[in-house]
């Protein structure tokens, strides 16, 4: 489990990332190509990257592996965002932090005898590095950006959305299924046990294209604390070839259910009285659909000078996906 404690100072540092970070999803989808198990999600993707598997890739892929700690020096906190910013945090790494990363990992895995020379910080070796981040960013991640810079947009407007009508509490409890509070402690599924005490220095929310499955963050404490977390863009056309139809929802909800929920994930924050008129529906027919949904963890609902208005919620949305 993940502990993320938090102070009230904290909670009024909390930063939305301008859009997806590359180094992020350069380690993320190098995740996604060692992992032995089908991920639908990013099935046609992964066919077309693992074209640009070669042996450089390969070797910077023991760097990051699916499971367990992959170098935290590959995801450099920079002050700008972009690809040359990442790879020029990279190359400024510390010797030190160098050393501490490759010991790390020596101790889950076997590494290739030129880790070695990273772990000492010859300079080379970490210009190599980059040099293969950066031509398998080009070549797997780049004609996807688009559209990953549209999906984080999507997801900064409905963080936004929550933190406005629900607080910032409810916004953090929205950003995976296994969120929850005690406390002042936010609570996440996580592979092993970590504590994370923000202490006043806030939190970076990062949403990713790449995640698989649970949140991410560094096992470095002293780094920036940043959270990663996995957003719907997976049900893109980009990467599945396919999108999903209309019946399978409407066999598991009925019909009518199946069109309000579809209803509120095209227009956040919709009241049950325009609910009622879209769907040509009464408005206390409205109202039992939204309770039901809600009830499911499907939507939440927020009132607003005596007017109930809805929204998904992750679950909803993931659902949908």
């Amino acid at each position: 489990m993940l502990r993320i404690h938090f102070t009230a100072e904290d909670l009024g540092r909390i930063r939305l990332a301008e859009g997806p970070d590359p180094l992020w999803e350069v380690v993320l989808s190098l995740h996604v190509l060692q992992t032995e198990r089908p991920v639908r999600p990013f099935d046609r993707w992964r066919r077309a990257a693992l074209r640009h598997f070669t042996p450089e890739v390969r070797e910077l892929a023991s760097l990051t592996p699916a499971k367990g700690y992959s170098a935290d020096f590959l995801t450099p906190a920079t002050a700008a965002p972009g690809i040359d910013a990442g790879l020029a945090g990279i190359e400024d790494t510390p010797a030190e932090q160098l050393r501490t990363d490759i010991s790390l990992l020596s101790r889950q895995q076997r590494l290739p005898d030129w880790a070695g020379r990273l772990a000492v910080g010859d300079r080379a070796a970490v210009a190599a590095v980059t040099r293969t981040v950066r031509s398998y960013y080009t070549a797997a991640l780049a004609p996807l950006w688009p559209e990953l810079e549209q999906s984080a947009a999507a997801e900064r407007n409905r963080y936004g959305q929550l933190a406005f009508h629900g607080g910032l509490k409810l916004a953090l409890a929205e950003l995976h299924p296994t969120a929850r509070w005690r406390g002042s402690v936010l609570e996440l599924g996580y592979p092993v046990h970590q504590e994370v005490h923000l202490g006043g220095r806030g939190l970076i929310l990062t949403p990713s294209y790449f995640c698989l499955g649970r949140p991410i963050t560094f096992r470095d404490p002293g780094r920036p604390p940043t959270l990663v977390y996995p957003i719907s863009a997976t049900d893109s056309g980009a990467l599945t070839g396919e999108r999903p139809g209309a019946a399978a929802l409407d066999a598991l909800f009925g019909r009518g259910r199946a069109r309000v929920l579809r209803a509120i994930a095209e227009r956040p924050r919709i009241s049950t009285t325009g609910l009622a008129g879209l769907l040509g529906i009464s408005a206390a027919g409205a109202s039992q659909h939204a309770t039901v949904l809600r009830t499911a963890g499907l939507i939440y609902t927020t009132r607003t000078g005596g007017t109930a208005r809805h929204s998904l919620t992750l679950r909803g949305r993931s659902l949908l996906r």
